[in-house]
């Protein structure tokens, strides 16, 4: 009887020892599962935070004049936004500013042409199973890539702006031009510039031109253009942009409009312009608002500046 109870102990004792060995791998399977499961939600979560940040970077790298310095500034600021902080960009690899090959899928840094920004970072997550075997941490490093595509030349509209009439007016500022009745704001003399091959003083073909833009012209600075005569098309033109919701334009920057059409225009420059409202007025009267959305040196530039900025990685 006594065997049998000493037995009978003993598988108990070993039952309980199995029992606990089973509970102890089934902790450890509970705490890996815990460890890979917080890896990867910061991995997510940074991963979303350098995102933001390539993409805000990329957005101000097609800026015109903005320099470098602005735009590490700007991804930076959106990756500490979103929960990164500086060591762990550094660990990462940092901001960096260079080409993406669309095609060889490479990223270098400071190539050319500059096109897009690499954002990477790496963070340290406190384990549990790991402890038991002195792996503390586990760290998820991510890297995004955001590209502004080359850009086509921006399609511009045949209206013209004395760079005069943009001295005083900052980025987005709102100003306003008119006809030649208004001396102080008027975009010289009708504000029609012959851009391709049309004669933008009929009516018709100046609105339709201003509906559907001029595209592939290849105007520079220091090129001449002939304006165009008469207020023809003006107010329709600009009160139909507007009801249709398509209030952003480019458009060529001119010296000065010459008196009727005797004489030509000098392009100065390209704006990126905002029309705020329908016209008002009418005739040599005609005033419409608009705010300054970018400055350009040519309708490639602004073009780029149009395109949308994509995650390639």
């Amino acid at each position: 009887m006594k065997e049998f109870e000493m037995k009978r102990n003993q598988e108990q004792g070993g039952v309980m020892v199995f029992v606990v060995l089973i509970l102890g791998v089934l902790a450890g399977f509970a705490a890996l599962a815990i460890d890979i499961s917080r890896a990867r939600d910061q991995d997510r979560l940074i991963n979303w935070a350098t995102d933001s940040a390539a993409l805000a970077g990329v957005a101000k790298l097609i800026v015109p004049g903005a320099l470098d310095a602005d735009v590490t500034a700007e991804a930076r600021a959106l990756a500490l936004a979103n929960g990164l902080n500086d060591t762990e960009l550094t660990n990462g690899g940092g901001i960096q500013i260079g080409s993406w090959n669309s095609t060889t899928k490479v990223f270098v840094a400071n190539g050319s042409p500059k096109n897009a920004v690499r954002v990477g970072a790496k963070r340290a997550v406190p384990t549990l199973l790991g402890r038991l075997m002195k792996q503390y941490t586990v760290n998820p490093r991510v890297d995004s890539i955001a590209m502004a595509s080359a850009g086509t030349a921006a399609c511009l509209k045949p209206f013209g702006i004395e760079t005069e009439m943009l001295g005083n007016v900052s980025l987005l500022q709102s100003f306003t031009i008119g006809g030649k009745g208004d001396a102080q704001s008027a975009p010289g003399n009708w504000g029609k510039v012959d851009i391709g091959d049309d004669n933008m003083s009929s009516g018709p073909v100046f609105e339709d031109a201003m509906l559907n833009g001029v595209c592939g012209t290849e105007l520079h600075i220091g090129d001449t253009v002939s304006p165009g005569t008469g207020f023809a098309g003006l107010r329709d033109a600009f009160n139909t942009l507007y009801s249709l919701g398509q209030t952003t334009m480019f458009v060529a920057l001119v010296d000065a409009f010459p008196n009727g059409n005797s004489g030509m225009a000098t392009i100065q420059g390209f704006a990126k312009i905002l029309l705020q409202g329908p016209t008002t007025g009418g005739g040599s009267n005609w005033t419409a608002q608009f705010k300054l959305l970018g400055l350009y040196n040519s309708p490639e530039e602004a073009g780029t500046a149009g395109t949308a900025r994509t995650l390639v990685r």
